[in-house]
């Protein structure tokens, strides 16, 4: 499946996951859970948060109804602040600091970064006056294309 195909319930289904993997996450590395489940739990938010961001291409986004991109918008609003607390916080303790954890820690927090991004996009596409701007640049580009093109015939 590629990403330019995924159905909408799978992008909701896939950021459901990461949302709840994110707080059973926040719940372990805040006590003694983490040194038992720690390594499976991250392993499977990380996993989690790749799948999701494998699906918020360009180019699956522009399938989406205005509906389904508002509703996107908030479930990622939601995941977002709780993954860049969990980040800050794993950062900052001994947890990061584990061997077997260190790379999935890293992992987690790159796909926060590039969430955060595409929650960008998503929230641009949502704004009138940014697709209003973008189409008159389009046009604008296409009209100096075709007077080079026109002046060099």
């Amino acid at each position: 499946m590629t990403a330019a195909c995924v159905p909408f319930e799978t992008v909701e289904n896939r950021a459901d996951d990461s949302l709840a993997l994110t707080i059973w996450a926040k719940r372990a590395s805040s006590n003694a859970l983490a040194a038992v489940v720690g390594n499976a739990l991250f392993a499977a938010l990380a996993f989690s948060l790749n799948r999701l961001e494998r699906v918020l291409t360009t180019e699956a986004l522009e399938q989406f109804s205005e509906d389904q991109l508002r509703e996107l918008s908030t479930k990622l609003k939601e995941l977002m602040p709780r993954l860049a607390r969990l980040c800050s916080e794993i950062e900052s303790n001994h947890i990061a600091k584990k061997l077997l954890l260190r790379d999935l820690v890293k992992n987690v927090c790159e796909s926060t970064e590039n969430l955060d991004s595409a929650l960008e996009n998503i929230n641009f596409a949502l704004r009138p006056e940014f697709n209003a701007a973008i189409s008159s640049a389009i046009t604008r580009l296409r009209l100096g294309a075709e007077a080079r093109d026109t002046v060099s015939r």
